[in-house]
This record gives C-alpha cells, sequence and structure tokens, in this order.
C-alpha cells in the first residue's frame, strides 16, 4: 500500500475529485469509489422502476478526471425520479463513508456531471430549490440506506466483472440483504 504526498493528494483530488484515505493505495481506493458510486446509481434506477441497461467501470476515464464508471439506462417520465439517480451516485459514496467527503461534493468532484445533469430536472420540479434538493438529498440517502446491503453486492461484483447487465444487477437483489452493513 502507498501513502500519497501532499502533492500527490492534491493532484489526485483535483483531478478526480475522489478524497484517498490514508494508507490505501490510490487506484484501489479510486476503483472501490467509482464502483460503490455507479451501484448506487444502478440501484436507485431499479427501485425507481425505470430500465437499467448496464452498469460499467471504465478502464481509461477522461481527461477532466470525470468518466470512471457509466450507468446505461432508459429515462424516466419523472423529474424528481431523475434527480434522485442523478444524487445516488455521491449518496452512495457518503453512506460508504469517503472520508473528507459531503453534499457539496455534487457541485464538484466526484458528483460534478451528475449535478450538472440534474440541473434542468430540478427547474421542472419548481418551488423552492433548496427544498427540493434538501428533499431529494434525503429520499435518496433512505433509499441508499434500505437497500445498502443490494448496493454493497453490486459494487463487489462490479469491482470484479468491469462490467454487469441490468438484469444481473437486478439479480444481485435476491443475493443480498436490506441494510448491509448499517
Amino acid at each position: 500500500m502507498k501513502n500519497l504526498s501532499i502533492d500527490e493528494t492534491q493532484e489526485l483530488v483535483e483531478r478526480t475529485g475522489a478524497v484517498p484515505l490514508p494508507g490505501r493505495d490510490t487506484d484501489e481506493h479510486l476503483d472501490e469509489y467509482n464502483a460503490i458510486h455507479e451501484a448506487g446509481h444502478a440501484v436507485v434506477t431499479l427501485l425507481l422502476g425505470v430500465f437499467l441497461d448496464c452498469v460499467r467501470l471504465m478502464t481509461h476515464p477522461r481527461e477532466d478526471g470525470n468518466g470512471h464508471g457509466r450507468c446505461a439506462r432508459g429515462n424516466t417520465k419523472d423529474s424528481e425520479d431523475e434527480v434522485l439517480i442523478k444524487f445516488a451516485g455521491v449518496g452512495a459514496e457518503l453512506i460508504h463513508g469517503n472520508k473528507g467527503m459531503q453534499w457539496s461534493w455534487l457541485f464538484r468532484g466526484t458528483g460534478k456531471s451528475d449535478w450538472n445533469g440534474a440541473q434542468s430536472y430540478l427547474s421542472d420540479i419548481g418551488g423552492n430549490r433548496r427544498a427540493v434538493v434538501r428533499n431529494a438529498k434525503l429520499k435518496v440517502t433512505r433509499l441508499l440506506q434500505e437497500n445498502w446491503g443490494w448496493v454493497l453486492a453490486v459494487s463487489h461484483r462490479l469491482r470484479d466483472k468491469r462490467y454487469l447487465s441490468g438484469a444481473e444487477v437486478a439479480a444481485l437483489a435476491a443475493d443480498s440483504t436490506p441494510k448491509g452493513r448499517l
């Protein structure tokens, strides 16, 4: 295992938005949290009754640090569901215990592309934007916590295989227990 220097840590945070845990190898840490992030998207997608084609981890992320994974799914007819799916990646990372991370990471780092993707849906929902965002965070956290065993099962399998079909993700629900490690 490799401990990062201060310069290496700063570069990693700026490039990817991930916060390394002390004493953990950087690549292993990133892979773990990318898998948790994508598993969060995948599980919430299926919980909301949206078609999930597949979820995968990328071998080579894009230059901007985004694109470590992909959850390919159908569109919903409900703007609130879209927001919940977008927020589920960061929510899963928070529950998993990504040290130093907080909901504000939706605006940068690991959640920036999810936050940007949620903007038009947040506008469609209307009402007090802060209240809508707060309620979405609470709902997605509850969904993830109630199905944490499933999120962990998807994450572990995704790290091993790098690609799961929607059917494989759904099948893991039967093999996992609710609330996992909570």
